[in-house]
Protein backbone atom coordinates (compact mmCIF):
# COMPACT_ATOMS: atom_id res chain seq x y z
CA UNK A 1 0.00 0.00 0.00
CA UNK A 2 0.80 3.53 -0.76
CA UNK A 3 1.62 5.74 1.79
CA UNK A 4 -0.44 8.99 2.07
CA UNK A 5 2.49 11.26 1.32
CA UNK A 6 3.79 9.58 -1.28
CA UNK A 7 0.19 9.44 -3.12
CA UNK A 8 -0.23 13.37 -2.67
CA UNK A 9 3.37 13.75 -4.32
CA UNK A 10 2.24 11.22 -7.16
CA UNK A 11 -0.82 13.43 -7.95
CA UNK A 12 1.31 16.48 -7.38
CA UNK A 13 3.72 15.15 -10.10
CA UNK A 14 0.84 14.47 -12.56
CA UNK A 15 -0.81 17.49 -12.34
CA UNK A 16 2.93 19.20 -13.22
CA UNK A 17 3.43 17.16 -15.76
CA UNK A 18 0.49 17.98 -17.27
CA UNK A 19 0.34 21.08 -16.31
CA UNK A 20 3.39 21.58 -18.56
CA UNK A 21 2.84 19.97 -21.40
CA UNK A 22 -0.61 22.05 -22.03
CA UNK A 23 2.00 24.75 -21.74
CA UNK A 24 4.63 23.96 -23.99
CA UNK A 25 1.65 23.28 -26.41
CA UNK A 26 -0.14 26.73 -25.79
CA UNK A 27 3.26 28.15 -26.54
CA UNK A 28 4.33 26.08 -29.44
CA UNK A 29 4.39 28.28 -32.68
CA UNK A 30 3.03 25.70 -35.08
CA UNK A 31 4.34 26.01 -38.62
CA UNK A 32 1.06 26.77 -40.16
CA UNK A 33 0.10 29.56 -37.66
CA UNK A 34 3.76 30.97 -38.54
CA UNK A 35 3.29 30.76 -42.50
CA UNK A 36 -0.21 32.29 -41.90
CA UNK A 37 1.27 35.14 -40.16
CA UNK A 38 4.07 35.01 -42.88
CA UNK A 39 1.47 34.88 -45.78
CA UNK A 40 -0.48 38.40 -44.04
CA UNK A 41 2.46 40.12 -43.51
CA UNK A 42 3.61 39.93 -47.51
CA UNK A 43 -0.02 41.52 -48.32
CA UNK A 44 1.40 44.73 -48.21
CA UNK A 45 0.65 48.25 -49.35
CA UNK A 46 2.83 50.11 -52.00
CA UNK A 47 4.22 52.19 -54.99
CA UNK A 48 7.03 51.98 -57.11
CA UNK A 49 8.19 54.19 -59.70
CA UNK A 50 10.01 53.26 -63.03
CA UNK A 51 11.60 56.16 -64.90
CA UNK A 52 12.45 56.57 -68.45
CA UNK A 53 15.41 59.13 -68.69
CA UNK A 54 15.08 59.24 -72.47
CA UNK A 55 11.86 60.75 -72.48
CA UNK A 56 10.79 61.98 -68.67
CA UNK A 57 7.70 59.53 -68.58
CA UNK A 58 7.58 57.52 -65.18
CA UNK A 59 5.84 54.22 -64.84
CA UNK A 60 3.93 54.42 -61.57
CA UNK A 61 2.66 50.34 -59.63
CA UNK A 62 0.36 51.52 -57.24
CA UNK A 63 -1.09 48.13 -54.66
CA UNK A 64 -3.35 49.72 -52.42
CA UNK A 65 -4.13 46.97 -50.77
CA UNK A 66 -7.88 46.15 -52.90
CA UNK A 67 -6.22 46.43 -55.94
CA UNK A 68 -2.67 46.93 -58.27
CA UNK A 69 -3.04 49.97 -60.66
CA UNK A 70 -0.19 50.82 -63.54
CA UNK A 71 -0.03 54.84 -64.10
CA UNK A 72 1.80 56.62 -67.02
CA UNK A 73 2.80 60.24 -66.24
CA UNK A 74 4.99 62.70 -67.29
CA UNK A 75 7.71 64.83 -66.10
CA UNK A 76 4.75 67.25 -64.52
CA UNK A 77 3.27 64.16 -62.26
CA UNK A 78 0.44 64.46 -65.04
CA UNK A 79 -1.40 60.95 -65.24
CA UNK A 80 -1.42 60.14 -69.43
CA UNK A 81 -2.75 56.46 -68.94
CA UNK A 82 -3.70 53.13 -66.69
CA UNK A 83 -4.04 49.94 -66.63
CA UNK A 84 -5.32 47.63 -63.86
CA UNK A 85 -2.77 44.79 -63.07
CA UNK A 86 -3.91 42.82 -60.02
CA UNK A 87 -6.23 42.27 -57.42
CA UNK A 88 -4.62 41.34 -54.06
CA UNK A 89 -8.33 40.69 -53.08
CA UNK A 90 -11.11 38.36 -54.42
CA UNK A 91 -13.07 40.19 -57.43
CA UNK A 92 -16.21 41.81 -56.12
CA UNK A 93 -19.51 41.43 -57.60
CA UNK A 94 -20.31 45.14 -58.36
CA UNK A 95 -18.31 48.08 -58.54
CA UNK A 96 -17.68 50.04 -54.71
CA UNK A 97 -18.81 53.54 -56.06
CA UNK A 98 -18.70 54.93 -52.11
CA UNK A 99 -14.40 53.93 -52.05
CA UNK A 100 -14.42 55.59 -55.93
CA UNK A 101 -15.78 58.83 -54.42
CA UNK A 102 -13.39 58.98 -51.71
CA UNK A 103 -10.42 58.93 -53.93
CA UNK A 104 -9.91 55.22 -54.17
CA UNK A 105 -8.95 53.36 -57.48
CA UNK A 106 -11.52 50.91 -58.66
CA UNK A 107 -11.34 47.58 -57.27
CA UNK A 108 -11.67 44.58 -59.89
CA UNK A 109 -14.99 43.44 -60.84
CA UNK A 110 -16.10 39.52 -61.53
CA UNK A 111 -17.60 40.48 -64.90
CA UNK A 112 -14.15 41.54 -66.11
CA UNK A 113 -11.95 39.32 -64.03
CA UNK A 114 -9.55 36.81 -65.84
CA UNK A 115 -8.89 33.46 -63.65
CA UNK A 116 -5.45 35.60 -63.48
CA UNK A 117 -6.40 38.43 -62.22
CA UNK A 118 -6.81 37.51 -57.98
CA UNK A 119 -3.21 37.17 -56.71
CA UNK A 120 -3.78 37.31 -52.72
CA UNK A 121 -0.06 37.31 -52.35
CA UNK A 122 1.87 40.05 -54.33
CA UNK A 123 5.26 41.69 -53.44
CA UNK A 124 6.50 44.98 -54.85
CA UNK A 125 9.61 42.90 -56.52
CA UNK A 126 7.16 40.97 -58.25
CA UNK A 127 7.49 43.68 -61.00
CA UNK A 128 9.52 44.93 -63.17
CA UNK A 129 8.87 47.01 -66.29
CA UNK A 130 10.42 47.19 -70.06
CA UNK A 131 9.84 50.47 -72.24
CA UNK A 132 9.24 49.79 -76.11
CA UNK A 133 12.16 50.95 -78.03
CA UNK A 134 10.56 54.01 -79.07
CA UNK A 135 10.30 54.07 -75.12
CA UNK A 136 6.56 55.77 -75.16
CA UNK A 137 5.27 52.08 -74.34
CA UNK A 138 5.62 50.41 -71.23
CA UNK A 139 5.25 46.51 -70.83
CA UNK A 140 4.72 45.20 -67.34
CA UNK A 141 6.01 41.88 -65.53
CA UNK A 142 4.45 40.01 -62.94
CA UNK A 143 7.02 37.36 -61.50
CA UNK A 144 9.26 37.49 -65.05
CA UNK A 145 5.83 37.10 -67.30
CA UNK A 146 3.72 39.48 -69.05
CA UNK A 147 1.69 41.05 -67.51
CA UNK A 148 -0.12 44.33 -68.90
CA UNK A 149 0.98 47.31 -71.45
CA UNK A 150 0.32 50.52 -71.84
CA UNK A 151 0.77 51.65 -75.75
CA UNK A 152 1.61 55.20 -76.64
CA UNK A 153 -0.86 55.00 -79.72
CA UNK A 154 -3.68 53.64 -78.02
CA UNK A 155 -5.83 54.87 -75.39
CA UNK A 156 -6.67 52.18 -72.93
CA UNK A 157 -4.15 49.92 -71.40
CA UNK A 158 -4.05 45.81 -71.63
CA UNK A 159 -4.03 43.60 -69.65
CA UNK A 160 -3.59 39.61 -68.78
CA UNK A 161 -5.80 40.28 -65.65
CA UNK A 162 -9.01 41.28 -68.07
CA UNK A 163 -11.47 39.27 -70.40
CA UNK A 164 -13.28 42.01 -71.71
CA UNK A 165 -13.30 45.59 -72.53
CA UNK A 166 -14.08 48.12 -69.46
CA UNK A 167 -12.79 51.22 -67.28
CA UNK A 168 -10.23 49.00 -66.26
CA UNK A 169 -8.29 48.73 -69.66
CA UNK A 170 -8.51 45.95 -72.60
CA UNK A 171 -8.21 42.25 -72.34
CA UNK A 172 -4.42 41.48 -73.36
CA UNK A 173 -3.32 41.04 -77.18
CA UNK A 174 -0.36 39.03 -77.52
CA UNK A 175 0.11 39.85 -81.17
CA UNK A 176 0.21 43.57 -80.33
CA UNK A 177 2.96 43.23 -77.50
CA UNK A 178 5.05 41.60 -79.87
CA UNK A 179 5.01 44.28 -82.36
CA UNK A 180 5.64 46.83 -79.70
CA UNK A 181 8.22 44.83 -77.82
Amino acid sequence: MVAPHNKSLKQENLQLAVFTAFNILANYKFPLNEALAVSRSLVQNFTSQYFNDDTNLSLVIENNGESIWAYLIDENQELLKDVFLLSPIEPLEELDEVSIKNGNPPSLIKSVASKLAYQPIVLETDFSVVWSPSCNSVLVNFKNSALAAIYNNQESGYSKSLQTSSGFGEPWSQKFAESVF
